[in-house]
Protein backbone atom coordinates (compact mmCIF):
# COMPACT_ATOMS: atom_id res chain seq x y z
CA UNK A 1 0.00 0.00 0.00
CA UNK A 2 1.42 3.22 -1.14
CA UNK A 3 0.86 6.61 0.44
CA UNK A 4 0.34 9.93 -1.36
CA UNK A 5 1.12 13.29 0.87
CA UNK A 6 -2.63 13.42 1.53
CA UNK A 7 -3.59 10.33 2.81
CA UNK A 8 -0.11 10.30 4.99
CA UNK A 9 -0.99 13.79 6.21
CA UNK A 10 -4.36 12.63 7.51
CA UNK A 11 -2.63 9.06 9.20
CA UNK A 12 -0.64 12.17 10.97
CA UNK A 13 -3.65 13.80 12.01
CA UNK A 14 -5.06 10.97 12.79
CA UNK A 15 -2.65 9.73 15.61
CA UNK A 16 -1.70 13.87 16.91
CA UNK A 17 -5.96 13.21 17.61
CA UNK A 18 -5.46 10.00 19.19
CA UNK A 19 -2.27 10.56 21.48
CA UNK A 20 -3.48 14.17 22.41
CA UNK A 21 -6.77 12.00 23.71
CA UNK A 22 -4.51 9.08 25.47
CA UNK A 23 -2.81 12.09 27.37
CA UNK A 24 -6.41 13.99 28.09
CA UNK A 25 -7.47 10.43 29.15
CA UNK A 26 -4.40 10.40 31.34
CA UNK A 27 -4.97 13.79 32.88
CA UNK A 28 -8.89 13.12 34.02
CA UNK A 29 -7.89 9.39 35.02
CA UNK A 30 -5.31 11.19 37.91
CA UNK A 31 -7.57 14.35 38.17
CA UNK A 32 -4.10 16.36 36.83
CA UNK A 33 -3.18 19.06 34.04
CA UNK A 34 -2.58 17.43 30.90
CA UNK A 35 0.25 19.71 30.43
CA UNK A 36 1.44 18.76 33.40
CA UNK A 37 2.10 14.89 31.57
CA UNK A 38 4.90 13.25 29.55
CA UNK A 39 4.81 10.92 27.06
CA UNK A 40 7.82 8.46 26.70
CA UNK A 41 8.41 4.63 26.01
CA UNK A 42 4.99 3.97 25.57
CA UNK A 43 3.82 5.62 28.92
CA UNK A 44 2.05 8.44 30.16
CA UNK A 45 3.94 9.99 33.10
CA UNK A 46 2.58 12.30 35.86
CA UNK A 47 4.52 14.27 37.69
CA UNK A 48 5.05 12.67 40.86
CA UNK A 49 6.05 9.68 38.71
CA UNK A 50 2.95 7.80 38.01
CA UNK A 51 2.90 5.95 34.83
CA UNK A 52 0.02 4.40 32.40
CA UNK A 53 0.80 2.61 29.53
CA UNK A 54 -1.02 3.79 25.93
CA UNK A 55 -2.59 0.15 26.10
CA UNK A 56 -4.19 0.94 29.74
CA UNK A 57 -5.53 4.26 28.50
CA UNK A 58 -6.62 3.60 24.67
CA UNK A 59 -10.24 2.68 25.54
CA UNK A 60 -10.60 5.34 27.44
CA UNK A 61 -8.68 7.79 25.05
CA UNK A 62 -11.39 5.67 22.02
CA UNK A 63 -14.22 7.20 23.57
CA UNK A 64 -12.79 11.11 24.02
CA UNK A 65 -11.79 10.85 20.43
CA UNK A 66 -15.39 9.66 19.49
CA UNK A 67 -17.28 11.76 21.73
CA UNK A 68 -15.19 14.67 20.39
CA UNK A 69 -16.73 14.02 17.11
CA UNK A 70 -20.27 13.52 18.04
CA UNK A 71 -19.80 16.67 19.68
CA UNK A 72 -18.61 18.36 16.64
CA UNK A 73 -21.62 16.46 14.63
CA UNK A 74 -24.39 16.90 17.12
CA UNK A 75 -23.25 19.74 19.15
CA UNK A 76 -22.95 19.81 23.29
CA UNK A 77 -25.98 18.73 25.21
CA UNK A 78 -26.02 22.00 26.69
CA UNK A 79 -26.95 23.39 23.66
CA UNK A 80 -30.87 23.08 24.33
Amino acid sequence: MAFNSSSWARTCSSARSFFGAVVQAAARRWALDAAALRVEDGQVRAPDGRTLSYVALAEAAALLVLQKKAQAIWGDDGDD
